[in-house]
């Protein structure tokens, strides 16, 4: 995304995470918040249709890109723990 190439990263730590009351595939999605290191600000992510471990979510940093313009503007960096989907051919 453009805030993961121009924005400011800052790192956050999981706070909590609620269940969403729609489903895709029969499956909840789930909002994770994360609480800026050093700081008191609060990210959350959009829904995210799989199921994290309470401990998994602990023991992980997350970056956070935040729009220099506009800070209400973020990106919530989850992926980059996972790595990048492989092609199917």
């Amino acid at each position: 995304t453009r805030l993961k190439r121009f924005g400011r990263r800052v790192h956050a730590r999981f706070v909590r995470k609620d269940t969403t009351n729609y489903k895709i595939n029969n499956q909840s999605g789930t909002i994770i918040y994360l609480q800026e290191e050093g700081g008191e600000r609060i990210f959350q992510t959009h829904p995210i249709f799989s199921e994290f471990s309470i401990t998994w979510l602990e023991e992980h940093l997350f970056d956070v890109y935040i729009d220099t313009t506009n800070p209400d503007e973020y990106y919530v960096d989850i992926e980059k723990h996972f790595g990048y989907p492989e092609s199917h051919t």
